[in-house]
């Protein structure tokens, strides 16, 4: 009785009481048949497994999961943790990857940016994990040290007990109340996505996430060069010239789309406050002057004075400074790092020549 207990409720956790109650109906039915019992436990298998379907891997995901685990335990040894993957474990599984598609065994990491966007989801998984055994292994709170307690006021405690962040700061923008006012275009998403969805993990493979971004993305013309059966002179060409942006030239990206997140919560303050005439002594004259002058740049959907009355615009405006202070705050991270980080041209020099190789030995007798 324990073990039908417990599967009840497992079954109402995961499908719900309603759902369930509408499968089985009256158990104490007096014409229910053998039949009819069958269909109901067939109903009950079919909504579990779309209850697991959402909320495990899939077999493929799991096989490139354990294929990269099998490639760093080589690399790292067995009890490798998150830390120690690097920029340079990266590439070499991909190069690796390129081998055994000969094979036809590395076709789901041809892609460089794949790749890199594949090891962001491992580290995480790893980093989960690690918190989940910290976790398991707490120490008692209390201010004994003898005995093992930790005091919850100081930040071993909350370095031992913290957790990766998973949130995504970019898809606000596209939900009520902030998607009746274009704040961000298509291009400004893209350069947005990863620095600020995983701003820790792109700032320890700050490398990694320039390669994926230069050449992982320049490998796409080779793949609709190949779709469209160029020659063999045209992929070499593309291949020893895939990005067509340098790691300066990203670093540029990335300090312009933050000035447009300044631009934009200037713009915001003067959207709220034109229609606050009341509420304007707290804010300098200067601010509101340019606060005016970057409303009256934009030029996108929500940004047009005759609509700043209507009751979805104010609420898009009167909602966007927190997020919009959010991604600055993450962006601006991974920016001071590149500011710092002097060397990376001398990097993209290397590795231009590097990928040129690796584009090669994939395309290179595909014409």
């Amino acid at each position: 009785m324990p073990i039908l207990s417990a599967f009840l409720e497992f079954l109402v956790s995961a499908i719900g009481y309603a759902p369930l109650s509408e499968i089985l109906g009256d158990p104490a039915e007096p014409d229910l048949s053998a039949a009819d019992m069958s269909a109901k436990a067939n109903a009950v298998s079919r909504a579990i497994y779309e209850f697991l379907g959402d909320h495990l891997p899939t077999v493929q995901s799991n096989r490139k999961l354990r294929r990269m685990i099998a490639f760093l335990e080589g690399v790292l040894g067995n009890r490798f943790d998150a830390d120690e993957v690097d920029d340079q474990a990266i590439f070499d599984f991909w190069a690796a990857a390129i081998d055994d598609s000969e094979q036809g065994e590395g076709a789901d990491f041809k892609a460089y940016r794949t790749v890199f966007l594949a090891f962001l989801r491992l580290i995480e998984l790893l980093e989960d994990g690690d918190a989940l055994a910290r976790f398991e292994h707490m120490h008692a709170i209390g201010t004994d040290r003898e005995a093992g307690e930790v005091d919850p006021s100081e930040d071993a405690y909350l370095d031992a007990t913290g957790v990766a962040g998973g949130d995504d700061p970019i898809s606000v923008f596209g939900e009520p109340p902030l998607d009746a006012v274009k704040f961000l275009n298509k291009k400004e998403t893209e350069i947005l996505t990863l620095p600020a969805g995983n701003p820790e993990r792109v700032r320890r493979l700050i490398l990694s996430y320039l390669r994926a971004e230069t050449f992982g993305v320049g490998q796409f013309r080779l793949i609709q060069a190949l779709r469209r059966k160029a020659s063999a002179d045209e992929l070499k060409s593309i291949a020893e010239d895939a990005a067509q942006e340098s790691y300066a030239q990203r670093h540029e990206a990335l300090k312009k789309v933050d000035q447009h997140l300044e631009k934009l919560a200037l713009a915001a303050l003067y959207a709220v406050r034109i229609g606050d005439t009341d509420g304007n002594e707290d804010v300098p004259f200067d601010v509101l002057s340019r606060a005016k002058k970057a409303f009256d740049q934009l030029s996108r959907q929500g940004f047009e004075r005759d609509r700043l009355d209507h009751p979805e615009i104010r609420a898009a405006f009167d909602a966007v400074p927190v997020p919009l202070a959010d991604l600055r705050e993450r962006l601006k991270d991974v920016i001071e790092l590149l500011d710092r980080y002097y060397g990376f041209q001398d990097h993209y020099s290397e590795d231009r020549q590097a990928f040129a190789q690796q584009f090669l030995r994939l395309y290179g007798d595909a014409s």
